[in-house]
């Protein structure tokens, strides 16, 4: 038998749950994340407090973040270990073309290949650059964001209409001599037939090793 009901609480509540894991996180927040990549972590807890009342941790939004990213965009992993399909697809498809991957040196044999650095070139871009651009070439590198890091080179000209023609594209671990000379030997591994030692004018920011790699593979060159 009720004798007297206070309609008022004063108990507090517990907003935290430990089943909510960031496997569930992801499984409410799929197609939010999947539209707005760069979702704050915030604007992640607000939610939740809005809707479910709880109180997510940051580190708990931040592996669900991750976790929907790699849904969504695959795996950088299993991206890279897919290079060398990649380059046999290129050669298969684009005959002429060129594809140059390096892997570390591995202490054991059994060990899986770790990535170093790679060059591409397709035969139509060089073709594209040989006959209709001028001996004018452009090289520079922005880093990678992603999880392995690295930095991305490309090789740019002007065609007949005065617009930016891609032609030759790598990735590197860093910026230097190395590094340069490996990705400008390919390039003149690809243009030496075409050129025949023709003077190219090429512009850059002037990175580390860049100036003497750009002297010694192209001697005839110009750099500004």
């Amino acid at each position: 038998m009720i004798k007297s009901m206070c309609k008022e609480h004063s108990c507090g509540r517990d907003d935290e749950n430990k089943n909510v894991t960031s496997t569930w996180i992801v499984k409410h927040l799929a197609s939010q994340l999947k539209a707005v990549p760069d979702m704050k972590t915030d604007a992640m807890q607000a939610y939740f407090m809005d809707n479910f009342c709880i109180k997510v941790p940051y580190q708990t939004c931040y592996r669900a973040k991750k976790k929907a990213i790699e849904n969504n965009e695959g795996s950088h992993s299993k991206t890279y270990a897919k290079l060398l399909a990649y380059g046999d697809l290129i050669m298969e498809k684009n005959p002429g073309s060129v594809f140059k991957l390096q892997f570390y040196e591995r202490s054991v044999m059994f060990d899986p290949p770790v990535f170093k650095r790679f060059f591409i070139c397709f035969k139509t871009c060089v073709d594209g650059f040989l006959n209709g651009c001028r001996p004018f070439i452009g090289v520079d590198g922005c880093h990678l964001k992603g999880t392995f890091g690295g930095v991305l080179l490309v090789v740019v000209t002007v065609d007949g209409n005065r617009g930016l023609f891609p032609f030759a594209y790598g990735v590197i671990e860093t910026k230097c001599k190395d590094n340069w000379y490996f990705f400008l030997n390919q390039l003149y591994t690809v243009l030496h037939a075409g050129i025949c030692d023709n003077p190219i004018t090429f512009m850059s920011d002037k990175q580390k090793g860049l100036c003497d790699a750009i002297t010694n593979v192209f001697p005839r060159s110009q750099h500004r």
